[in-house]
């Protein structure tokens, strides 16, 4: 990025996300301009560029944390190298682009891929298994936080549809609710192995299991 007159704010590949509109669609929903370069986005006060973001409305309080992201991706794709902007191939440390650097990075693309995945598409793995792990690793479960920030729920639907009082996350759902499911459901209703491990069910999330074994988790 140079002087911001040549790339497009919202679309264009310029910070470490692939696009600010396809990786913070929440920003960009209550975003009152929607297209228009970097430079008309932000202005130069005090020798500092500083962002220029017009809003529709104030944030929900879980729509903040977003937008501290938000700021943060663009502190990170702030150029104060002067000229105009250009293209810059990934491929290569100095930017540009040559057939040599492009047959590097093809021949060395996927050899520091973990070995997990492997295992998780592994041909004898179930499709739905292997999709429902990406999804999870991904965090693209259809929980009620992500049906949020997609805007198919309003802003107060967010809590848990089994404990109602926390906000449903991936992590609440795997971590928490199904354990306890299993726990709840176990033969001996306080504690039970799980994972490996044996889990127990607490009084709160601060206190002790009131199993009274030294469980090594709890939920």
């Amino acid at each position: 990025m140079g002087d911001g007159t040549r790339i497009d704010f919202w679309v264009d590949h310029w910070t470490e996300v692939f696009s600010l509109k396809s990786s913070f669609p929440r920003i960009f929903t209550l975003a009152l301009k929607k297209s228009g370069k970097i430079v008309e986005f932000r202005f130069w006060e005090n020798r500092v560029w500083e962002w220029k973001i017009d809003l529709r409305r104030e944030f929900f309080e879980w729509e903040r944390a977003i937008w501290s992201e938000f700021l943060l991706v663009l502190s990170r794709a702030v150029s104060l190298a002067p000229g105009l902007d250009r293209l810059y191939w990934l491929g290569a440390t100095n930017g540009w682009y040559t057939p040599k650097s492009f047959c590097s990075k093809v021949a060395s693309a996927g050899k520091m891929e973990d070995s997990i995945w492997k295992v998780v598409w592994y041909k004898f793995v179930p499709p739905k298994v292997s999709c429902f792990v990406w999804k999870t690793v991904h965090q693209r479960l259809p929980v009620s936080t992500e049906l949020v920030k997609r805007g198919v729920l309003s802003s107060d639907s967010s809590l848990c549809s089994f404990c109602n009082q926390v906000p449903e996350t991936v992590n609440h759902v795997l971590n928490h609710v199904l354990v306890q499911y299993a726990v709840l459901t176990a033969p001996h209703a306080e504690c039970c192995y799980c994972f490996g491990l044996l889990w127990c069910v607490a009084r709160s999330a601060e206190s002790p299991p009131g199993c009274g074994c030294k469980s090594p988790a709890w939920c």
